[in-house]
């Protein structure tokens, strides 16, 4: 076979293929699945949500009656099964090398099962001793949907007092 030939029945043979793929029929396009929006909860804690900023005689009224409430993005709303409250308390304490007094903070926590409320020992210990400067931290709240029973975990809380 000479040269000629050759490239002419390779020229045959790619355009040949070329036509066969041109005709294959196109794909039905996927259809849209409508997308769920992804779950975004909102805790609060009285009139608080997170990194509040509030006044420690208004955080003393509030820790005797407010709760803490978990809802939804799309309305729904959570009961708390346990939570871990935290409180970044002032205190005062000597330098031994200097003699003089000098403030530190230490950290009081409490684990909280079934009850959206403060415990009622916390309750008069904060009442009596909160002050400016502290923190109150609700972490680890674990919550539970009402209808469907699923059960997560809720972001934390912070309320800085003033």
């Amino acid at each position: 076979m000479s040269l000629t030939k050759k490239i002419l029945l390779a020229v045959i043979i790619t355009v040949t293929g070329l036509v066969g793929f041109a005709q294959t029929p196109a794909k039905p396009a996927a259809a849209k699945t409508p997308v769920a929006k992804p779950l975004k909860l909102t805790v609060k804690f009285g009139p608080y949500s997170d990194s509040s900023k509030a006044f420690a005689p208004d955080v003393k009224l509030a820790v005797k009656v407010a709760s803490l409430k978990i809802t939804d993005n799309n309305g729904g709303t959570w009961t708390v099964i346990s939570y871990r409250l935290g409180w970044r308390k002032k205190d005062t304490n000597d330098d031994y090398k200097t003699g003089k007094s000098k403030t530190v903070y230490i950290f009081n926590a409490v684990e909280v099962d079934n009850n959206p409320k403060i415990p009622e020992g916390w309750q008069k210990e904060l009442q009596a001793s909160l002050q400016p400067t502290e923190q109150l931290l609700f972490e680890e709240i674990l919550v539970q949907d009402v209808k469907t029973k699923k059960t997560i975990k809720a972001p934390s809380l912070r309320i800085f007092i003033q």
